[in-house]
């Protein structure tokens, strides 16, 4: 009788230590999470399953993961998820505007003024900026900026400047979202487009 009992506890031991079985392993390297759906303990956003977001006239438009974000207005959306804004601000300056945007420095000062800002990017026809709101929350801001200038009518000297458009998408999020926003910036930048050809004037 202690020999089989002896025996029982050598084998419970021994399966003690083989560690987890193959069939434990294998489950847990299938619910492994893929590169574009990171579950982050708050949230498990599936970042390939998007929606385009298309605003009136064709104005602008840009991807979100889908349900994430309701429109609030037609400039203006919201994740109570995420605890996040994204709204889009359009500005058509003409040259005899007392006030305005009469180039891409202008439009770039307006929103460095507004935040702590970070990181800037300024290209040719668009530009970044990223920083830190009044209460400390996180903003990406990417904007458009074209303009025209007229030789109608000079016989000589500089072109004249005739008006400037600019779209820009702003994006607000607290710190702690960070990790999904590290992701979702680059899928909605990259797909935000404006245009111009349908630009309110």
């Amino acid at each position: 009788m202690k020999f089989i009992l002896c025996w029982l506890c050598f084998i419970t031991l021994l399966g003690c230590n083989e560690g987890p079985s193959k069939q434990t392993l294998i489950s847990v390297g299938s619910n492994r999470p893929s590169k574009l759906s990171i579950p982050s303990g708050r949230l498990n956003i599936n970042y390939s399953n998007l929606e385009k977001v298309v605003g009136e006239d064709n104005l602008y438009q840009f991807d979100v993961p889908r349900g994430l974000f309701s429109k609030v207005s037609e400039t203006e959306f919201v994740s109570n998820d995420l605890q996040a804004t994204i709204k889009l601000n359009f500005n058509f300056t003409q040259s005899f505007d007392e006030a305005g945007i009469y180039s891409k420095t202008d439009l770039i000062n307006r929103y460095k003024s507004q935040y702590q800002t970070t990181y800037v990017a300024d290209k040719s026809n668009w530009f970044a900026l990223s920083g830190l709101t009044a209460n400390r929350n996180i903003a990406y801001v990417k904007g458009f900026y074209e303009e025209f200038y007229s030789m109608q009518g000079r016989d000589e000297g500089e072109p004249a400047w005739l008006w400037s458009k600019s779209g820009v998408i702003e994006i607000q999020y607290p710190k702690q979202y960070k990790l999904e926003f590290d992701i979702l910036i680059p899928i909605i930048t990259k797909s935000f487009k404006c245009d111009f050809i349908n630009f309110p004037n």
